[in-house]
């Protein structure tokens, strides 16, 4: 990219041939004029002092253009690294489970044993595998679908990061900004005997750094949204492959019911009203016994009432002897 800088070669030349013009141009109004160059010269610049503004304003739009690229370019490398460090080393478990499978060649019994043998390894990769046909889907039928769906949960986590990176600059120049006072004195006098006056303005610097913090908290949101998109459509691929994640919860298993009945005593803390607490307990207690139904602690918990049951018969029977 051509930059103008005060050193770059295309600052340099373009100056030099905007005064080369600028030269040309002098002593052609001189000769057409009948006047001296030095008579041009001032005529020239009176004529131009627009121009030469306006190309001092060009010349600082493009260092702030420069800028923004310069920054810009190094947010992307330090997202590409991060998304580099996040998924490179899973992509090569996987790369190196997937060779593995494929030296197993047909035995259907050696690939059950490599799934039942690396259940640990899968969970790390962040699937369920527990059938052969689900491994041949993972390796070979989606292998690709599969890697790209590691490369976007790293992008995911990667914007979630700069995310971060971002609030703690909004934080900090907002601190600053909240410091400062609105206006700012400024003082002067009307002469050597006249007094002096004073009069407030607008305390630019914080204006500034005001500017600053809206700007890094608008950018956080922007990594958050996009965080959430790559995470989605993360999911969906491995969807669309039939791939099941270790973060999904099958409605109405074991783990669903454990994490709702969590998830409700949680809530109790928060709740004011005894009538809503008394209605919470009674559907943690109705999630309660469908999992103990599902577990058979249900029928553990009625064995004893059974039991105590059936010695009271024996007694009573006893006395009526």
């Amino acid at each position: 990219m051509n930059t103008l800088n005060k050193d770059s070669a295309f600052r340099i030349v373009t100056l030099t041939k905007a005064k080369n013009a600028f030269a040309a141009a002098n002593t052609r109004l001189a000769v057409s004029l009948g006047i001296s160059n030095l008579a041009a010269k001032a005529l020239m610049a009176t004529l131009t002092l627009g121009l030469s503004v306006a190309i001092g304003a060009v010349i600082y739009l493009w260092d702030q253009f420069s800028s923004k690229q310069s920054k810009a370019k190094k947010e992307f490398e330090d997202f590409a690294q991060k998304v580099s460090q996040s998924s490179g080393s899973i992509v090569t478990d996987f790369k190196k489970m997937a060779t593995e499978w494929e030296k197993l060649g047909d035995s259907l019994e050696e690939k059950q044993k490599y799934i039942d043998d690396n259940q640990e390894a899968f969970n790390k990769l962040g699937v369920k595998i527990n059938e052969v046909v689900d491994a041949e889907s993972l390796f070979i039928d989606n292998q690709a679908a599969f890697i790209e769906s590691i490369m976007l949960k790293a992008k995911a986590a990667a914007a979630m990061e700069m995310a971060t990176d971002k609030y703690k600059v909004a934080i900090e120049k907002q601190l600053q900004a909240d410091k400062m006072s609105d206006t700012v004195t400024h003082y002067g006098t009307y002469g050597t005997y006249g007094g002096s006056y004073s009069y407030e303005v607008e305390n630019t610097k914080k204006t500034k750094t005001q500017k600053k913090a809206d700007e890094a908290s608008a950018e956080a949101d922007s990594y958050i949204l996009a965080s959430l998109s790559f995470s989605q459509e993360a999911t969906e691929k491995l969807a669309a492959a039939g791939t099941k994640t270790t973060e999904e919860i099958i409605e109405g298993s074991v783990a669903a019911l454990e994490k709702t009945i969590a998830n409700k005593k949680k809530a109790l803390k928060d709740l004011t009203d005894p009538a809503d607490y008394q209605r919470a307990l009674k559907e943690i207690e109705a999630e309660q016994k469908k999992l103990d139904a599902l577990t058979g602690d249900d029928k553990k918990k009625t064995k004893p009432k059974q039991e105590k049951v059936k010695n009271n018969l024996a007694e009573l029977e006893l006395k009526a002897m």
